[in-house]
């Protein structure tokens, strides 16, 4: 099994998958391969699981057992191609996660990082917090990613993946106040590292006197906020860019559960 993996399935992953991806996958699969080869097992549902259970009784989380699941699934279902119902694991389940413990802005604390942020240091955190986008999707921004009218920026995400998004006033405001600062056709205020631009939170966050933050706190922002004023999170996921609306629930539905409240009275 290790060699047909190494050889065929990587192979194939690459053709689509981000390089982060393809390690991650390889990592895991030679964990699950060495399983099979020690206790001299088939690939059936019953190694699967019992696999996976082994992880979780070893003290990892149930994430953890989860993304050894997705590796698995996914070179399953190369592997089973021409016999899908063949597939051990098409019906082996994803463990229940917990939410995710994600440090959010407060609109409290946002307002006063800007309070006490000036010069190119405030319009990076204003525009991380009006586009979510991830830190480095934003270092890598260049002119020619903002279309002519500034209404929309095009930005390539995890994946690979091509997506869209909207710019709103303030963000349009920020473009117009660094026009003609081309370069190297980067823009002025993401040509830094994503090491510096996290330096900037905490330097922020710190003068501001607010627990530390990062900017994908601010990206967390963003999302709530579009949550809390009616966006449909359907939409919140496609410009995140998130590849199932399943993960911008997890991610986000529990940070907002009284705003759910009332929202049955029109009934």
């Amino acid at each position: 099994m290790r060699q047909e993996i190494s050889e065929n399935w990587f192979r194939h992953l690459s053709t689509y998958a981000a390089l982060g991806t393809i390690k991650l996958y390889r990592r895991r699969l030679e964990k699950f391969g060495e399983f099979l080869t020690e206790q001299d097992r088939p690939l059936d549902r019953e190694a699967i699981e019992e696999f996976l259970y082994g992880i979780r009784e070893r003290g990892k989380s149930k994430r953890y057992v989860n993304v050894n699941l997705t590796a698995i699934k996914s070179y399953c279902k190369w592997r089973f191609r021409d016999d899908e119902e063949a597939n051990p694991a098409k019906s082996v389940k994803m463990w229940p996660e917990d939410p995710p413990n994600q440090r959010v802005l407060s609109e409290e604390e946002y307002l006063a990082t800007l309070a006490v942020a000036q010069g190119i240091d405030r319009d990076i955190i204003v525009f991380l917090a009006n586009t979510g986008l991830r830190v480095t999707e934003f270092c890598s921004l260049k002119w020619e990613d903002i279309e002519a009218d500034k209404r929309f920026l095009r930005v390539i995400g995890k994946g690979n993946k091509r997506r869209v998004v909207p710019l709103n006033p303030k963000c349009r405001d920020i473009l117009e106040k660094y026009r003609g600062s081309n370069g190297d056709g980067r823009l002025p205020i993401s040509r830094r590292s994503r090491h510096s631009v996290n330096r900037i939170c905490e330097k922020l966050a710190k003068k501001a006197e607010i627990p530390k933050f990062g900017p994908h706190a601010c990206r967390h922002f963003f999302a709530t906020q579009l949550i809390r004023k009616g966006c449909s999170i359907y939409k919140v996921a496609k410009i995140l860019g998130h590849r199932s609306v399943k993960i911008t629930e997890q991610t986000y539905l529990h940070l907002v559960p009284m705003d759910l409240f009332g929202e049955t009275d029109v009934l």
